[in-house]
């Protein structure tokens, strides 16, 4: 049916399009309404990695967790970024690029805080989203483009958080569970090992997408979702439009398990709960990936085109997908899709993590000088990616990429009585909240430290596999920003009462490296500060 046979309801449609463009156009058009998106953080990503204030020199700590805005001007609103040609899948279209001119921002007009979260507010969110959604159906042509663009300049304006443009950290929760590495007993207790993981709820498009748990991976980049290709209501977390695929790809991870599918351009949004209804925040045009075939670490299907064969989720009994927010380089462009919003308004580039095992926790989107210039704080360089083409930035942010190894340390070994058994110098440093403490690849550090290294390992084949020795004081040290030799991430090794590990795997390629995965056992101690715009990771204990 043609788009001019639906009578009243495209005209009313028409009669609120016309309105937003109105107000779109106006606050356009008056003084310092809007800044730019892509300007808006251009200081920030002009830094090179370390180039953040000097800190304060700190003393050695404990591994114990104690319990100014600036505005930029523009002379140009950029309102649609263009994408290239794909597929359509639903009834999503990417709309063209239009540039509004506005002057100066002088003195920025926004919309009372109020207004976000008022029933008014709340509601007229839902008609600028619905509206958007519906003109993004229309064949491409001047009119609808137009209107297109007038909508984003309001929801631009007056709701930043939902179209990618973040004016103030924003607060997403985060949910810790278990996960049981063995058989589960038929009253749910777990017989093997359990371990303690973070997921995030979120959807993936528009068109009554309901809120999914994904597990928060900063040791991996991209966003990953399962989806039913053949039966899309199995994961009503895509919605029904506003996705566009592209080609098929796979994503290996390091516990075995493989993800197929295909790339997608599309909008996510954050959510409280499983049961919210208003989002945190949506994100501009992001690739992500589409998977409808997941197979574990021992080669069991545990997602298809259906869905999950057996109805329980596919990532360890508890998540949808993988939310990779490492800042790392990604070839098919899915990568970490925190560096691909708008900051503005003196909001510095990058995320904050807060992981507490009896209480909340959190992910920060945008930081301040609280989290970037905290006087308790350890802040350290972080390594640029290597596989990054040359002068490479992310959208929007205009953030560098940095290396999965992010920024490097000194391993210390001693014995319980303190005498020192291993100084590793110049290790790459992981933080992973998607695993646990783990040496890699030993056997490949200098002669000596391979040697004592395996002869403080517990192995039971050959030294590939193991732990270190119960007992033993482990910790990292480095210099800080500030010039400060610093001591930290300090643990006991406790195989016995404690649970305390520290993992050693080793593998046999010429090209793997020796570095360290922190595991989740980093962000226990300290809340991680990524400070893409400086290049900068902090710890705050």
């Amino acid at each position: 049916m043609s788009h001019t046979t639906r009578g009243l309801p495209v005209l009313r449609f028409l009669q609120i399009s016309a309105a937003a463009a109105g107000i779109g156009l106006a606050l356009a058009a008056a003084s310092g309404t809007a800044y730019a998106d892509d300007g808006a953080a251009g200081a920030q990503s002009s830094a090179s990695a370390g180039s953040a204030r000097e800190h304060t020199a700190k003393p050695a700590r404990t591994a114990q967790r104690k319990p100014a805005a600036r505005r930029v001007p523009t002379t140009t609103v950029r309102v649609q970024e263009r994408r290239p040609s794909q597929t359509v899948a639903g009834s999503g279209r990417l709309p063209r690029a239009l540039v509004l001119r506005s002057a100066p921002a002088a003195a920025v007009v926004t919309a009372p805080a109020a207004l976000t979260t008022s029933p008014i507010g709340l509601g007229l969110q839902q008609i600028l989203e619905s509206t958007s959604t519906w003109l993004a159906g229309f064949p491409p042509n001047p009119i609808t483009d137009l209107l297109q663009g007038a909508v984003w300049a309001v929801r631009r304006t007056l709701f930043p958080a939902t179209v990618g443009v973040v004016t103030a950290p924003i607060r997403v929760p985060l949910q810790l569970v278990d996960v049981c590495f063995g058989k589960t007993d038929p009253d749910g207790s777990c017989k093997g090992t359990t371990v303690k993981r973070v997921g995030i709820y979120a959807t993936l498009g528009s068109g009554n997408a309901i809120p999914q748990f994904f597990e928060f991976d900063t040791g991996a980049a991209g966003f990953h979702a399962a989806f039913a290709s053949k039966d899309p209501t199995a994961s009503p977390w895509w919605g029904s439009s506003g996705v566009t695929t592209g080609p098929t790809i796979s994503k290996s991870f390091d516990s075995g398990t493989v993800y197929s599918g295909v790339e997608a351009t599309t909008t996510v949004s954050f959510y409280s709960s499983a049961t919210s209804t208003t989002a945190l925040l949506t994100t501009g045009w992001v690739k992500v990936g589409q998977m409808d075939k997941i197979v574990d670490g021992k080669d069991t299907t545990v997602w298809t085109p259906d869905g999950s064969p057996d109805g329980t989720p596919p990532i360890d009994g508890q998540f949808y997908g993988d939310f990779g927010v490492a800042p790392s380089y990604e070839e098919n462009g899915i990568s970490d899709l925190l560096n691909e919003l708008t900051f503005a308004r003196g909001v510095t580039p990058g995320y904050r993590i807060h992981i507490d095992e009896d209480g909340e926790s959190w992910l920060q989107i945008g930081l301040t000088d609280t989290d970037t210039e905290d006087p308790t704080g350890l802040y350290f360089a972080m390594t640029p990616d290597p596989s990054a083409p040359g002068g490479a930035t992310n959208p929007h942010s205009g953030t560098r990429y940095f290396a999965p190894q992010l920024f490097g340390a000194t391993i210390q070994i001693a014995t319980g009585s303190g005498t020192q058994l291993i100084s590793d110098p110049n290790v790459g440093i992981t933080p992973d909240t998607g695993a646990d403490t783990t040496l890699h690849n030993t056997n490949r550090s200098s002669q000596a430290n391979a040697i004592t290294y395996a002869g403080i390992t517990e192995s039971s084949d050959g030294g590939k596999n193991g732990f270190l020795d119960t007992g033993l004081q482990f910790s990292l040290s480095g210099t800080t920003t500030g010039g400060a030799t610093v001591t930290y991430f300090n643990l006991v090794t406790d195989n016995v009462d404690g649970g305390v590990f520290v993992n050693v795997q080793n593998g046999t390629s010429s090209k793997e490296i020796h570095y360290l995965n922190t595991g989740i056992q980093l962000f226990f101690q300290n809340d991680v500060v990524y400070n893409t715009g400086h290049g900068t990771l902090g710890l705050i204990p």
